[in-house]
């Protein structure tokens, strides 16, 4: 039975069954042999494109839909495709696994490297992930408004007088000839 994984939160350990598929290795360990797989597992598990640093994948970018898996959205070096399953079988202990499909290759962290882990929102150090900014407060219910006091009503325009006030003839009189 498979059962899927929090991909963010493997990335990290050491002990964790990585399977590379990338161009360097031959057949059935090869790149198209990888997205083949991935293209059966989509349907049942999520796939997520993964930012690889200095060979190691070390965040989980965005889950893709099952039209965007191909080798023409990934960047040498940079991304590949990626998923995490645990097998339980009958009698043994359970395994869990993390699948790498990358134009590029790719490899597992070295126990004294120190490389950045990406979980979802932060970096992971010790295991934890520290946000790299604090976690929105919930939303509190709105407290009704305090009622307000009735607005005085606004006085009406005053009338203008009939005559204009003080100016008599044509206000541009024009240029006067000699």
């Amino acid at each position: 039975m498979i059962s899927p994984v929090l991909l963010s939160a493997l990335l990290p350990r050491m002990d964790l069954a990585r399977i590379h598929f990338t161009p360097t290795q031959l057949p059935p360990r090869h790149t198209s042999d990888g997205l083949t797989l991935m293209r059966e597992a989509i349907a049942h598990l999520q796939v997520f494109v993964v930012r690889i640093e200095r060979g190691v994948p070390t965040r989980v970018l965005r889950p893709i839909a099952p039209s965007e898996l191909g080798t023409h959205r990934l960047v040498p070096g940079v991304t590949a495709y990626a998923w995490a399953f645990t097998h339980h079988e009958a009698g043994q202990a359970p395994r869990t696994f993390m699948l790498v499909v990358a134009q590029s290759e790719v490899r597992a962290p070295h126990p004294n490297e120190s490389i950045d882990f990406w979980g979802q929102h932060g970096p992971i150090h010790g295991g934890r992930e520290i946000p790299d900014r604090p976690p929105p407060k919930p939303a509190r219910a709105a407290a009704p408004a305090p009622p307000q006091p009735p607005q005085a009503k606004p006085k009406p325009p005053q009338a203008r007088p009939a005559v204009r006030a003080g100016k008599k003839g044509p206000k541009n009189k024009g240029r006067r000839r000699r």
